[in-house]
């Protein structure tokens, strides 16, 4: 039943039907826009291609706004491949603008994840998703098996102190360690015991 639990999360993250409802006010949440399932703690990935490019739209919005800095970059760099195009023995042409999300993307800008731990990089992966990818539930699989539990009453802490939804799907009970838990036990029919 557990692996079917989470079988049946990973195939609505996926956009396919499944017996699992996450709601808000009676509001039913789409798994496929506002679920994010957690299992692998070691290659949490701050700079998923998903993440990536919402920064990247955010930026752009931003360099947008400051118009006159960005033509006079975009201006330089056109002029720059002018006139590395006129050289060529090809006849070779910019077709398009620039788009600012290909000057962030040339220079290769990323979240720097180098000096976190696993915790720190788990917790700034729940940031950055609430942020960019409007992760509004996090689903997280054996957390409790995987950190220590002074590890998991600082995940605790930072979630609660900024009110982010989720759920802990443990393959087995554990004993409390924080007097904010509740823990549900459900059985092959998905009744609570």
């Amino acid at each position: 039943m557990y692996r079917n639990v989470v079988l049946d999360i990973y195939e609505q993250i996926a956009g396919n039907s499944g017996d699992l409802v996450f709601s808000d006010n009676n509001q039913e949440i789409k798994f496929s826009k506002h679920v994010d399932i957690v299992n692998d703690y070691i290659n949490i990935n701050l700079n998923d291609k998903k993440i990536l490019n919402k920064l990247y739209n955010l930026l752009k919005s931003k360099s947008l706004e400051e118009y006159d800095s960005y033509c006079r970059i975009s201006e330089c760099i056109t002029e720059y491949v002018q006139e590395l195009l006129f050289d060529e023995e090809l006849d070779l042409v910019q077709i398009d603008n620039i788009d600012p999300v290909d000057i962030f993307k040339g220079v290769s800008i990323e979240i720097d994840d180098s000096s976190k731990n696993i915790t720190e990089r788990l917790l700034e992966y729940i940031t950055i998703s609430e942020k960019f990818m409007d992760t509004k539930i996090f689903v997280f699989v054996n957390l409790r098996e995987f950190f220590a539990d002074d590890e998991v009453i600082q995940i605790y802490n930072k979630l609660l102190l900024n009110k982010t939804r989720f759920v802990i799907i443990q393959s087995k009970l554990m004993e409390s360690i924080d007097c904010r838990e509740i823990s549900y036990i459900i059985d092959e029919d998905l009744c609570e015991i």
